[in-house]
């Protein structure tokens, strides 16, 4: 069964429900109203009766006779209690279900209602005293639902809760299809976005939790297909990195076999560019291992207690003779201790990534310089150049696993590795002048 026809049969139920209720609950009011007014009534009555048994002219039953007869007209009935305790007039048979008719012998007061031959009647009953024997007035009227409200009457309220029902169950069910109507289009373009079709959207028309959830789909769905972009750039971007060294090796290997390079210095050279282009290929290879890595729970951490002054001087070693055969000076400078609770390895592979980028942008005769400084529960780590900078439009995606113009995927690695860690990495540049990255890596774990 669909949701449509559900809500319209649940809140046709509830409607129906609700007046049915309302309904009795006012049949009931009425009802208790009539009884009231009943006994009300009944006790005026009753009070003049009785002041006309007192004064000792009603005792035979030939003499109270047209008395019963003129209430007969206001729909009550009349029964005299004698002392002996028989019951005369009309109401008899009623007053011999009342339980407490006999009180009226012994001076109190009787009212409420009682149930005869399948119909409620009200009855009230007074004491009296006449010709020095004890007697009891009783007046009795019917108050069930028909004397109540009448058969009119209870038609009409029928009727009227009839069309509030049918009223209800037309209300609920263009309620139900105004409801179900946007969870049916979510259900059909998650359908479609299942299939494929990222660019697909639903039109948000309210702000109300429905719309609120529309709204968080097509942030889904931008999300979605945003990152299949990425993903395609990606793998275009990676394919192109690999095709560059892999052409160059192929050719290389391919003069080789053909005999093009005969002299022992081109195989040398041959070789070297082989051998090289190959390394550049085990680094992406490498870099996309850690990019999968880190977006997987087999990444773990190693966290100990560690001198990173130690850690950058020996990352700056590693890269020395990368800065010398570029001719580029790499300065290192550290403001005192920087302790820290984190992964050295982790840290070593950030500032690693970072020299290296620079190296390779940064002209012969230009600067590479590493700084690092404790600051505010942080180790702040720097790591400026003097290269051409990177261009505004760049600067927003550098970090980018799918933007390799800048950095390759060293930079990803970086943002992912400092995020891991519980850091921050931002970047500045100078177009013309250089570039700065500066890392913060917390001294405690978070």
């Amino acid at each position: 069964m669909s949701l449509r026809r559900r809500l319209s049969i649940a809140l046709s139920a509830v409607a129906a429900l609700s007046v049915l209720f309302t309904a009795l609950v006012a049949i009931g009011l009425v009802r208790r109203f009539a009884e009231t007014s009943a006994l009300n009534e009944l006790k005026r009555l009753g009070q003049a009766v009785a002041l006309e048994v007192g004064a000792g002219r009603l005792l035979a039953e030939r003499e109270f006779g047209p008395t019963q007869r003129i209430l007969l007209i206001s729909g009550a009935r009349l029964a005299v209690v004698r002392p002996d305790g028989r019951i005369d007039g009309d109401a008899a048979p009623i007053v011999d279900a009342i339980a407490d008719a006999e009180l009226l012998l012994q001076g109190t007061e009787i009212e409420g209602t009682v149930a005869h031959d399948g119909r409620s009647y009200a009855y009230v009953g007074f004491p009296i005293v006449a010709r020095r024997f004890a007697h009891g007035v009783i007046l009795v009227r019917p108050v069930g639902l028909a004397e109540t409200i009448g058969g009119p009457i209870l038609a009409r309220i029928i009727l009227a809760a009839g069309a509030a029902v049918v009223v209800a169950i037309v209300i609920s069910t263009f309620l139900a299809r105004r409801l179900s109507e946007p969870l049916h289009e979510l259900s059909e373009a998650t359908e479609q976005v299942a299939s494929g079709e990222l660019a697909h959207r639903v039109k948000v028309s309210s702000d109300d939790e429905i719309g609120k959830l529309g709204e968080s789909f097509n942030e889904m769905a931008a999300a979605l297909e945003e990152a299949k972009r990425r993903e395609s750039e990606f793998l275009q971007n990676v394919s192109h990195e690999l095709r560059t060294p892999v052409t160059a090796i192929k050719g290389y290997v391919e003069a080789l076999e053909e005999g093009a390079v005969r002299d022992q210095k081109g195989r040398r050279h041959a070789l070297s560019i082989i051998r090289s282009e190959t390394e550049r290929v085990e680094r992406l290879i490498e870099d996309v291992t850690d990019l999968a890595r880190l977006g997987s729970r087999e990444f773990r951490l190693d966290v100990h207690r560690v001198d990173l002054a130690s850690t950058l001087q020996s990352a700056a070693d590693a890269h020395s003779g990368d800065a010398r055969f570029s001719r580029v000076a790499l300065e290192v400078e550290v403001e005192g201790s920087l302790e820290a609770e984190t992964d050295e390895g982790r840290v070593r592979q950030i500032v690693s990534n970072l020299l290296s980028n620079a190296l390779k942008v940064t002209p012969a005769g230009g600067t590479v310089r590493l700084f690092g400084k404790a600051s505010d529960g942080s180790v702040v780590i720097s790591v400026s150049d003097t290269g051409p900078g990177i261009p505004t439009e760049h600067l927003d995606h550098v970090f980018e696993r799918s933007y390799l113009r800048v950095g390759g995927l060293g930079l990803a690695i970086v943002r992912e590795l400092i995020s891991t860690l519980g850091g921050e990495v931002e970047v500045k540049s100078d177009q013309g002048k250089g570039t700065t990255f500066i890392v913060k890596v917390p001294t405690h774990p978070a």
